[in-house]
């Protein structure tokens, strides 16, 4: 058996198992009990800084 065979039938069959293995395990990470309140943390992360942005570019209010 010659080294393109050997691997291609490696690829069809014990590298498909284990991306397949992984593509599951992935999935079952990213919905496990508990990880909401970190993935809503995650999610705001972008945000953070817009928000005090926003509270240093309001107007002034000028004492007459």
């Amino acid at each position: 058996m010659d080294t393109y065979s050997w691997l291609r039938e490696l690829a069809d069959s014990w590298v498909l198992l284990a991306m397949t293995a992984f593509y599951i395990g992935a999935i079952i990470w990213a919905f496990r009990p508990g990880s909401r309140e970190t993935d809503a943390q995650i999610a705001g992360i972008p945000l953070r800084n817009d928000i005090a942005a926003d509270l240093d570019a309001a107007p002034m209010k000028e004492d007459a």
